[in-house]
């Protein structure tokens, strides 16, 4: 008896989880789009440093940080600051 309600809560688990509400991303405001396009990704916090210039080759389309060398979209957090 107590296996089949542990066996049942489980799949009522999984069954509703399916309809699970999350957050929304917050749409910015025009403000943001704006200043975004007159400050440009150059006087940003990402352009802190030298530029990184690899020395060595790379055999056989391998990267030496990732696992592939196409670009990604993504967002990221760096210093506080959110890039997207």
């Amino acid at each position: 008896m107590k296996t089949k309600t542990i066996v049942l809560s489980l799949w009522a688990t999984i069954i509703c989880s399916g309809s699970l509400i999350s957050q929304n991303m917050p749409n910015e405001p025009a403000y943001y789009n704006w200043f975004d396009s007159k400050v440009q990704r150059y006087n940003t916090g990402l352009f802190n440093g030298i530029q990184y210039t690899e020395q060595y080759r790379t055999i056989n389309e391998k990267h030496k940080f990732f696992e592939k060398s196409k670009f990604q979209l993504g967002s990221v957090v760096y210093n506080g600051q959110f890039y997207d």
